[in-house]
């Protein structure tokens, strides 16, 4: 049957993680899901014994749309009734929201990551 968490944590770099470890009152440990899609260093959703809480990490820049992706649409879970937690970079001027708040961007560039193809990498 699909797992169907209660809560789902998704942070943005892998040192935010560091909270929600040794925590008395849940195992993140427990359950550990390959999920096809997912970035390759991190291909695992981690939960608790009853699959209530999930966690998955590294999903930064260019890999979060993929990685959600990839969640959102993988059948093993079922995310009709999950609250997601996002832990991570807002990108919000403090001037004008409060902690907690996060900003959608309608256009957003990627500098970091790039592709070029040249034709001349090409053979004939």
């Amino acid at each position: 049957s699909k797992i169907a968490p209660m809560v789902f944590i998704l942070n943005m770099f892998g040192y935010e993680a560091d909270a929600f470890f040794n925590v008395p009152e849940f195992n993140l440990f427990q359950k550990n899901i390959t999920v096809p899609g997912l970035m390759p260093l991190f291909p695992q959703v981690h939960c608790t014994a009853d699959g209530q809480i999930s966690w998955l990490t590294e999903i930064l820049e260019i890999n979060a749309g993929i990685s959600t992706n990839a969640l959102l649409f993988s059948p093993l879970f079922n995310l009709t009734q999950t609250y997601f937690f996002i832990a991570g970079l807002a990108f919000v001027n403090p001037l004008h929201a409060s902690t907690g708040s996060i900003i959608i961007p309608r256009h957003s560039i990627q500098v970091s990551l790039h592709t070029s193809i040249d034709a001349r990498d090409f053979e004939p």
